[in-house]
């Protein structure tokens, strides 16, 4: 939607090559922060593996936490499971394709998120308070570093 607002605060992720001029680096910088951007400049590798985590994991997981939930518990559903499922309600031909199309680091951050659920699942299966707390609050001290939008 047009909006005056639109990049206000926005990431912006810059991936300059090597045939990437200073010039035009400088010239699509300043661009996208004369449009209140907040501008990033990183490697396209580095960036494909920073929005498999951010982007695309987030995905994978509403999906699968939509398949895994089913239809029976939906007349409870409230706003936290609205909230985390909405982007599986995106276009699946496009997801399929993005994920396809970053699959190596797809499969990584797969990798990383299997290794935090299966702590998270083996705290719960000892009955470990401590070790489940100490989880969740790490979780919470990093959600608590999200920039404002």
């Amino acid at each position: 939607a047009a909006r005056h607002d639109l990049f206000q605060k926005a990431p912006v992720i810059l991936t300059p090559s090597s045939s990437t001029s200073a010039d035009t680096l400088q010239d699509a910088t300043s661009f996208w922060k004369s449009l209140g951007a907040r501008v990033l400049s990183m490697s396209p590798a580095q960036h494909d593996s920073y929005v498999a985590l951010i982007s695309h994991l987030p995905h994978c997981i509403a999906s699968t936490l939509v398949l895994a939930a089913g239809t029976s518990p939906l007349p409870l559903a409230g706003s936290g499971y609205r909230d985390t499922t909405r982007v599986a309600g995106g276009p699946s031909a496009l997801w399929a394709e993005i994920l396809l199309s970053n699959r190596t680091e797809i499969l990584a951050s797969l990798q990383t998120f299997h290794t935090s659920l299966t702590q998270l699942t083996s705290a719960i299966e000892k009955s470990d308070s401590a070790g489940l707390t100490h989880i969740l609050e790490k979780a919470a001290h990093i959600r608590r570093n999200l920039p404002a939008p």
